[in-house]
């Protein structure tokens, strides 16, 4: 069944909540860019999350009605009804970003990739 957009903006709201999404790409707009590659590349980055938390969002969507996204509340417990059975593996990749956020000196594109890295492999088991 088709959702509504209202509806499934607030699904795809607490996905981004719940993987921390908007952190990641505001970190990535954040990382200064000598050169045009430089820029690309982040540019591709901030766009892998934005695909990465969609494909999250629509596998939330399958495994919900879409009454779950008549409110931000309804919303996130869907979300965290989808993450119950795959609490683990999300635990360890928000722990692999909060190792690598707290390791210092800010966020690099390094850094970021390796971060997008697992939050790539729970979006891809997703799909």
């Amino acid at each position: 069944a088709k959702w509504s957009a209202p509806a499934m903006a607030r699904l795809y709201h607490q996905v981004g909540a719940a993987f921390d999404f908007d952190r990641l790409r505001a970190a990535a707009g954040s990382i200064p860019s000598a050169d045009h590659f430089d820029r690309l590349a982040v540019r591709r980055l901030i766009e892998d999350l934005m695909n990465e938390q969609v494909v999250l969002t629509r596998a939330v969507a399958r495994a919900s009605k879409e009454s779950v996204g008549a409110s931000e509340a309804a919303a996130e417990a869907a979300v965290d009804a989808w993450i119950g059975p795959r609490q683990s593996v999300v635990e360890g990749v928000r722990a692999s970003v909060d190792e690598i956020e707290q390791s210092g000196a800010g966020w690099t594109f390094a850094k970021l990739t390796i971060a997008n890295s697992s939050i790539r492999e729970i979006a891809a088991s997703a799909r």
